[in-house]
């Protein structure tokens, strides 16, 4: 009993008060360092951030293809419709021709390189969602035009319409 009555002293003769003005003020200056170190940390890191620049050159063409939109949406249609009208050679020989409308909209844009495959390369940089797919059906194509006997059930072959298409709406040419 004598310990615990020793305890009770020794807590109620604590100087709470004083002990909590102190404690109190060390956790207002550490907050202020902290505040002026975010600040001086930002600062510093502004230096790396990516640097955005309009680009009036790449607009104007971007302005160029999307006035253009129309003829190369009609190229699209057409296209699809050839491709369906007999399936599934017709389907083999759309995908094809997609790929041709795809890398003349590339040309057509500025994107720089000696084929299809070389402007891709140049666009696997850019923000672009459809770049895999894109990837993918020009290596379709690709089976298609050298590779004997590669074969394509026509599921695949719309697909591969429709990865084209993906990339053409999301590039704003059709």
């Amino acid at each position: 009993m004598n310990l615990l009555q020793s305890i009770i002293n020794a807590v109620s003769d604590f100087p709470w008060v004083r002990t909590f003005w102190s404690v109190r003020f060390i956790f207002i200056v550490l907050n202020i360092i902290l505040a002026v170190l975010f600040v001086y940390v930002f600062i510093r890191a502004l230096k790396y951030r990516p640097k955005f620049y309009f680009d009036s050159e790449a607009l104007a063409k971007r302005k160029k293809i999307i006035r253009e939109g129309a003829k190369w949406g009609d190229k699209w249609k057409y296209l699809l419709e050839k491709a369906r009208a007999h399936p599934p050679q017709s389907l083999f020989m759309g995908v094809v021709e997609a790929d041709g409308l795809v890398d003349s909209v590339l040309k057509k844009i500025g994107v720089p390189g000696e084929h299809m495959a070389d402007r891709l390369e140049r666009l696997a940089g850019r923000n672009l969602k459809t770049i895999e797919r894109l990837w993918r059906a020009h290596k379709v194509r690709n089976d298609l035009a050298h590779t004997p006997g590669f074969t394509l059930d026509s599921h695949d072959a719309e697909e591969i319409l429709g990865d084209y298409e993906a990339f053409l709406k999301e590039i704003g040419a059709i």
